[in-house]
């Protein structure tokens, strides 16, 4: 369904900066979130496990 898509975009409002919260737990647990710099919108996220960008999930719906 989001094959091709830059995952690193923001899906809302086309934006292409992001910002990150840093690491909020102490190491060597991670976890970090990646919103877009435009709109707030959550793009990805790391919890203990590699990067998931929003793209990954099929179902995901932005409501306008």
């Amino acid at each position: 369904m989001h094959n091709g898509r830059n995952k690193d975009k923001c899906p809302k409002c086309r934006c292409k900066e992001t910002e990150t919260t840093g690491n909020m737990v102490s190491h060597p647990d991670r976890w970090e979130e990646w919103h877009c710099k435009n709109c707030g919108w959550l793009v990805g996220t790391i919890d203990n496990s590699h990067y998931i960008s929003c793209y990954d999930f099929e179902d995901f719906v932005i409501e306008m």
